[in-house]
């Protein structure tokens, strides 16, 4: 099929039509459809055991065969008590099912005399098969695959089951032509959750993952190494934190050892369009803290679009030290206006220190399908390290920071929005701008390190090329460099 337009409208009327959708029933299936290596076999002599399967009305376009080679089930017989139909997202939308079956994964795959299985990355071949059906306009594939994860997401279950739920919305989002219509098939998260309750999430994330606070470690010793012994500071914030990463170092200056700074001047620039809360309960917990701790702070907060930000918004003083944290922001502006933007901070701000912090990740390729197997990967890796961050606990501070990421995942996925670029990308890009690499001091390495040692064994913290690489099992995640002018 030519058109994506065409194909959206094909495969939209193929699910409003399905009455029940695919008869994919895990515990229907017989042993000759699980292959030597505890896989479930999609294979054509497999496939063609499921009669149920195969007859099913779906199936009126490719066989089965030609939809998968094999899913990884090995590691999902004991989360069954999560793939039920309570917990799978609601399609209500997209026609009415029969959901009194209850899935069931098959027991032959704990057996006893088998060795370990290797990790199950089972949503993770599901979504990237249904990325392949969607860029080959492949209609009755997509719908088979959708359907499949559907029955198998929940947003309470495992990282895998997260990930088949969260992954589905983002491309369905993509074959529905909007990222609105992915929202509307299902909202796990209250819109109207409070700042209070956001500002907890983000506490305790920080407490049980490194994924940003690394950054928010390195980048406080850093500050407090460049601008040792100076009695102005500015600091410019242009991040997402809500204030969280700053009472470290307020408490550092406030305790500095060649006393405190005359006055500290914080400027927050918040992302109008975010929603995550408050800025004015955010200025009034750190000019408490402050006080508590005899500092003299200024605090300013700003709610700009970055592209509109000039000078004269950060009433910077020629005397005073300057700093400009970017964490987790930049790949919010649009690749065309990103290079503008640093050269802006180069030129107009001139500061003395840039430190940058972002996800590392390159989804600035061209092909859809390249780009989404690299944005549903780096999710994955989000997923399955917030499970070992939480133990496998729900709470609500774990669902706001899941549907926040997710969010990011969707515009990418859907509309291509907020791509991601590597850190080799924002490396050449700070050059372009006329910035020169500073490499971080071995004590704030070895802070950093520490601090990645009290987690997960799983992470792990390297320094290449200038940069703090954080990485989950091997994949790089975050990256911090630091920049002078």
């Amino acid at each position: 099929m030519d058109s994506p337009k065409l194909f959206q409208d094909e495969l939209w009327s193929l699910m409003q039509e399905s009455d029940m959708g695919p008869q994919f029933r895990l515990e229907e299936m017989e042993d000759s459809d699980i292959n030597d290596d505890g896989l479930l076999d999609f294979s054509e002599e497999a496939s063609s055991s499921s009669t149920e399967f195969a007859d099913s009305k779906l199936w009126s376009g490719p066989q089965v065969g030609n939809t998968l080679k094999a899913i990884d089930t090995s590691n999902i017989k004991d989360e069954r008590r999560h793939l039920t139909p309570v917990c799978s997202p609601n399609w209500s939308s997209l026609g009415k099912r029969d959901r009194s079956q209850e899935l069931k994964v098959p027991g032959k795959l704990s057996s006893k005399d088998k060795a370990p299985a290797k990790e199950s990355k089972w949503a993770l071949q599901l979504l990237n098969n249904c990325v392949q059906a969607i860029a080959t306009n492949n209609v009755q594939r997509t719908q088979h695959l959708m359907w499949v994860l559907n029955d198998l997401g929940c947003l309470t279950g495992d990282a895998n089951q997260r990930l088949a739920a969260y992954g589905l919305k983002a491309l369905f989002g993509k074959v529905a032509g909007t990222p609105t219509a992915a929202q509307a098939y299902h909202h796990n998260l209250d819109a109207s959750a409070t700042a209070k309750n956001f500002h907890n999430a983000l506490l305790k994330f920080h407490d049980l993952s490194p994924w940003h606070q690394v950054v928010y470690t390195a980048t406080s010793g850093v500050l407090l190494d460049a601008f040792e012994g100076k009695d102005a500071i500015h600091v410019i914030d242009i991040g997402h934190s809500q204030g969280t990463q700053w009472p470290t170092l307020i408490e550092a200056l406030a305790t500095r050892q060649s006393g405190p700074p005359s006055v500290f001047k914080l400027t927050v620039v918040e992302d109008p369009c975010s929603g995550l809360g408050s800025g004015s309960e955010v200025k009034s917990r750190l000019e408490r803290f402050a006080k508590v701790m005899g500092l003299n702070m200024e605090l300013r907060m700003l709610v700009t679009p970055l592209h509109s930000l000039t000078r004269d918004a950060f009433a910077i003083a020629k005397p005073d030290a300057l700093a400009v944290c970017a964490h987790f922001r930049l790949n919010h502006i649009d690749s065309s206006q990103r290079q503008e933007f640093l050269n802006f901070v180069r030129v107009e701000l001139e500061p003395d220190l840039v430190i940058v912090g972002e996800n590392d990740s390159d989804n600035t390729s061209a092909d859809f399908s390249t780009v989404a197997v690299e944005v549903i990967g780096h999710f994955w890796s989000f997923l399955d390290s917030m499970s070992g961050a939480f133990k496998g606990h729900e709470c609500e501070e774990r669902q706001i920071m899941e549907h926040l990421f997710s969010t990011s995942v969707v515009a990418r996925l859907a509309s291509g929005m907020e791509l991601s670029e590597s850190r080799e990308s924002w490396n050449a890009r700070m050059r372009s701008a006329g910035f020169e690499a500073e490499a971080p001091h071995d004590e704030i390495v070895e802070t950093a390190r520490m601090l990645v040692k009290k987690n997960d064994v799983n992470w792990e913290l390297r320094n290449e090329d200038n940069c703090l690489v954080l990485l989950w099992k091997h994949r790089p995640v975050t990256f911090c460099s630091v920049w002078k002018s």
